[in-house]
């Protein structure tokens, strides 16, 4: 009997324990997780996770942040001109007054922007990884631009070409709608990251590596030459920073900084098989340059703590077919 009353005392317990088991598995897994704590999972690629530390981060920081640049664009004198408003102008000959003054800033700020340009590729290439022989070799092609060529078939472009490491041509239209120092140092190291990748591809690791992070917190299609152009602008936000810490002005940092990006800030905001769209440009170069986003938001520009960043859903663009037939298309900037 008691052997009997056991067994019994046995099943019943089974059966209770079948019945909430069968209970748990008709819960949503949604409830569950509303009721538990998101779990930190450690990256397991060493370049990922140490570009982890830039702080904390979401989507509504780079929303933020992107009103906050073209807010500041349309309050400022010497803002940047959107790239759709430069593609409406009429041409301008490279005698215009305009032009001139444009084409001289651009030459006497071409020093600094290879000084800050090569810093902060040293400083993304610790950062990520890549071997400082890439980077050493892409300053030696960086520092050996000594000239500024307006041009005025390219309009709002500025091309750079693997066979005339010298010389960065600048499209008349772009050269005025460039007033900054900020803006115009932002797309001098541009170009010039673009030369000094060139035949050889040193610097693409890096291109690479800065566009999966990119898509991956971004969730945008950055494939193909996209990476090398995102890494290129990112490059000349870090270069206008470095360039704001050692210029002092009476305006604001959050405005400085703004004059690096704000010719992203269009109503058309259309993309080619080379670029992202300009307002998509904005949200990768915040998505991995978080710090650059706070210091425009008015928060803080420490580089420590941990990340979490949300995936954003890429916004509808239309395309158009590059503008610049019969160059390197990839060397330009739209």
């Amino acid at each position: 009997m008691r052997f009997q009353g056991m067994k019994k005392r046995r099943t019943v317990a089974a059966l209770v324990l079948a019945a909430v088991a069968l209970a748990l598995c008709s819960v949503r897994p949604e409830a569950l997780a509303q009721s538990r704590r998101p779990v930190a999972r450690r990256s397991s690629s060493a370049v990922e996770h140490a570009h982890e530390s830039t702080g904390l981060f979401s989507y509504m920081t780079v929303e933020r942040a992107m009103i906050a640049v073209c807010t500041e664009r349309s309050n400022d004198p010497l803002g940047s001109a959107p790239i759709d408003v430069m593609q409406a102008r009429p041409s301008m000959d490279v005698d215009d007054p305009e032009v001139v003054a444009g084409a001289e800033r651009a030459q006497r700020l071409l020093p600094l922007a290879k000084k800050y340009a090569i810093a902060s590729l040293r400083g993304l290439a610790t950062e990520y990884g890549v071997p400082a022989w890439r980077v050493n070799a892409a300053a030696a092609r960086m520092q050996a631009v000594t000239q500024i060529e307006p041009d005025m078939d390219l309009r709002d472009n500025a091309i750079v070409y693997s066979d005339d490491a010298r010389t960065i041509y600048f499209g008349t239209i772009f050269l005025i709608g460039l007033p900054s120092e900020e803006g115009m140092i932002s797309v001098l190291a541009h170009e010039l990251t673009h030369l000094g990748d060139g035949p050889r591809d040193l610097l693409h690791p890096l291109f690479d590596l800065i566009g999966k992070r990119a898509s991956n917190l971004t969730g945008l299609e950055i494939t193909g030459r996209r990476p090398e152009e995102l890494t290129c602008d990112v490059v000349g936000a870090r270069s206008v920073r470095s360039y704001i810490e050692r210029a002092p002005s009476n305006d604001t940092v959050a405005r400085r900084l703004a004059r690096g990006v704000e010719h992203n800030c269009v109503t058309e905001d259309e993309t080619d098989e080379y670029h992202l769209s300009p307002r998509s440009t904005l949200r990768a170069v915040f998505a991995v340059n978080p710090a650059l986003a706070r210091a425009i938001i008015g928060g803080t520009s420490d580089d420590t703590g941990s990340t979490s960043i949300k995936r954003y859903q890429p916004s509808r663009v239309t395309t158009s077919p590059s503008r610049a037939a019969g160059t390197h298309p990839h060397h330009r900037l739209r």
